[in-house]
């Protein structure tokens, strides 16, 4: 599943995300981010809910251990 959105950075500049969200099915670990993640329906609440979109784009891709 994956789900394409906007936000605002810190320096105000519209990004737009595109984040795959089948890695989020199943939380392997309780870390509190992949928590909040896990927790969060999606995917309209959870990119309309971030503020800095980019920046969790690049989390989400840097979360290997999220990697089937």
């Amino acid at each position: 599943m994956k789900a394409i959105g906007q936000g605002l950075t810190q320096s105000m500049q519209t990004v737009e995300v595109e984040a795959d969200f089948s890695r989020l099915v199943r939380v392997p670990h309780n870390c509190a981010e992949c928590w909040q993640l896990y927790h969060v329906p999606l995917p309209e609440t959870y990119v309309g809910a971030l503020v800095v979109a980019g920046e969790a784009a690049v989390k989400i891709a840097q979360w290997q251990h999220l990697e089937p």
